[in-house]
């Protein structure tokens, strides 16, 4: 009946009053500031001193409510650990969010969806940007290498045509050399000959 369950009640809260008193003795405990339960970096540091409610008197009191008001409220709380550890949006928790929860609900999703499209938007440029660029950098190095193949090229035909030319001036000096040598040779021929038929002559002249 109504009697036991208070008697329940107050027994239960009793028991959690004594806890807090001897046990949270300068314990340190994070909170979130009024009208901040929406925001992730909002929470607070302090310390729990129980020696400051020895002599206070506790109240309690206790609200009976509906299983849907439940469902609503255990949903609202996972929502908010879901967010606050960073495992959904921002738009993701409104979406999931109870209608009958938040008033203007509607207005909040439609802001945050602009949002989330201009920031779709802005990457898209951003990556078309980095697509372009890209192309425009391999553009450049397509011409570094047609450059560079082509002083590759210049240079081995710069090559070859010095071997062939040191290779017929070489032939050309030696074709000097052994035309000098036989101009030499046919010099000293004839020198020996003419002096041949000048020792014949005076050889003659003499004779009786």
């Amino acid at each position: 009946d109504c009697g036991n369950v208070s008697f329940i009640i107050d027994q239960y809260y009793e028991t959690d009053e004594m806890i807090f008193r001897f046990f949270y003795a300068d314990t340190r405990f994070t909170y979130t500031p009024e009208g901040e339960e929406h925001n992730a970096d909002a929470r607070m540091v302090d310390v729990f001193s129980s020696s400051e409610y020895t002599d206070m008197d506790f109240e309690v009191t206790v609200e009976a409510v509906g299983g849907t008001n439940a469902s609503i409220a255990g949903d609202i709380n996972a929502l908010d650990t879901a967010l606050k550890m960073g495992a959904i949006s921002p738009l993701t928790y409104f979406k999931l969010y109870p209608n009958d929860a938040l008033s203007n609900r509607g207005e909040i999703l439609r802001v945050l969806e602009g949002e989330e499209a201009n920031k779709v938007a802005a990457m898209t440029a951003q990556l078309e940007q980095m697509a372009k660029q890209l192309e425009e950098q391999k553009k450049t190095v397509d011409q570094v290498q047609t450059i560079m193949s082509e002083n590759e090229r210049l240079k081995k035909s710069y090559v070859e045509l010095y071997t062939e030319g040191n290779g017929k001036i070489k032939k050309a000096n030696r074709q000097l050399i052994a035309a000098d040598q036989m101009m030499r040779e046919m010099y000293g021929d004839g020198q020996r000959m003419a002096a041949h038929i000048a020792a014949e002559q005076a050889s003659r002249s003499k004779a009786p």
